[in-house]
């Protein structure tokens, strides 16, 4: 489930909500973010981090794309055009704060969370990866605080399920809410 969501943020960053996203680029996003997980398991000096997995992207995984027996083209997918787009979310990117904190932020055990969004409400590169990431929180704290009610309220969620990436994603959710309820 977290590399589901982790895949979902990444091809929310890579595309707008009108492109399509082929069964290729999700198939291949969601290897390179297992490889880049069997990494991290591995070797213990590489902080997990959108930097390393960006870096690991560009310099590992690109290179084992072109090793394949079996090509992937540019035309299937384009890591070339997924790497320009993430960038700006890589370190001295625009937005290189947003995936590349140093601190751990336990909100597992904080009982009241309000997340203000007004200022990134209307930012179509900010607002669906702001939603994936407080939409993470609550799964979390749902799945692991067995026995504590929870609640999420959604304010303007019709701006969350505007784009079709994210009305599946937040479709996605609903089954496990609906289990741990």
């Amino acid at each position: 489930e977290k590399r589901e969501s982790i895949c979902t943020l990444l091809l929310t960053l890579w595309k707008s909500a009108d492109e399509h996203i082929t069964k290729t680029e999700a198939g291949e996003l969601g290897s390179a973010v297992n490889s880049y997980i069997e990494l991290i398991c591995a070797d213990h000096s590489v902080i997990p981090c959108f930097n390393t997995f960006y870096e690991y992207l560009r310099d590992v995984y690109r290179k084992d794309m072109e090793k394949r027996d079996i090509k992937v083209t540019l035309s299937d997918f384009n890591i070339n055009n997924l790497l320009t787009t993430l960038k700006q979310y890589y370190r001295g990117g625009r937005y290189d704060f947003l995936l590349n904190s140093d601190k751990n932020i336990d909100l597992l055990s904080k009982r009241f969370i309000v997340f203000e969004i007004d200022q990134v409400k209307d930012n179509k590169d900010l607002f669906p990866v702001v939603t994936i990431i407080i939409m993470e929180a609550f799964i979390n704290k749902m799945r692991r605080l067995k026995g504590i009610r929870k609640m999420i309220l959604i304010e303007e969620a019709w701006k969350a399920i505007a784009s079709a990436n994210m009305a599946d994603y937040i479709k996605y959710l609903c089954a496990p809410v609906k289990v741990a309820s």
